[in-house]
């Protein structure tokens, strides 16, 4: 299946006003990943608070030549999940409170990218497979999965199930811990409701069960 795990490093919570310093997608059952630092084009410090949870310092992303700008962070995404992409079905991206947040940074990304290149979406190559992404909140998956834990942050998850979190709040370990979350709230949800043991493997049939898809 054409899944992806996506996760954003930000400045702040509001993603019509902060901005993504950092990024990183893993395809799933896969070594094929990416991940790079991003430098805002509103913000000219990093704030404390966002280098207490993330450990990503103002220095890291203003005084590194190689850290990329928001225009090349849309170009490697995009680039990535094109080139990962099988050309089969709908292409899922998976995010751990996804839908009010990383999936709106993404869609303002690719706002940003158009005005700034005076583009549209269907003239931009990299944006041929938009119209098959589906989103999907891995929130809202334990949710259905797991019922009445008090909380369903990723952290919360992760020591319920005994995850190990090696690289928490930066990107690339929030998507290998999202990896391991995901696949075992669907394991538990699948023995615990008696569902269908492809949707393990079937992120399809997953997306449908949670988000009530009627075939």
């Amino acid at each position: 299946m054409n899944t992806f795990f996506i996760d954003f490093e930000t400045t702040g919570l509001n993603p019509y006003h902060d901005e993504i310093i950092e990024f990183a997608i893993k395809k799933n059952n896969s070594e094929f990943k990416i991940e790079s630092l991003v430098k805002p084009i509103r913000t000219i410090m990093i704030p404390q608070k966002i280098t207490e949870i993330t450990g990503i310092t103002s220095d890291m992303i203003f005084n590194n030549a190689n850290v990329i700008t928001n225009i090349n962070a849309v170009e490697m995404m995009f680039g990535f999940l094109r080139e990962h992409y099988d050309g089969n079905g709908n292409i899922y991206l998976v995010a751990h409170n996804g839908i009010p947040f990383d999936f709106v940074f993404l869609k303002e990304l690719v706002n940003n990218y158009l005005l700034h290149t005076n583009s549209q979406l269907k003239d931009v190559e990299i944006f041929d497979i938009y119209p098959k992404i589906k989103f999907i909140d891995s929130l809202d998956v334990a949710r259905k999965m797991v019922p009445h834990l008090y909380s369903y942050s990723q952290k919360n998850l992760c020591k319920v199930f005994n995850i190990v979190q090696n690289n928490a709040h930066r990107a690339i370990g929030d998507v290998e811990d999202l990896s391991k979350v995901y696949y075992t709230i669907v394991n538990y949800g699948i023995n615990k409701f008696k569902l269908e043991k492809d949707l393990l493997q079937n992120t399809e049939k997953v997306y449908d069960y949670i988000y009530n898809i009627k075939i």
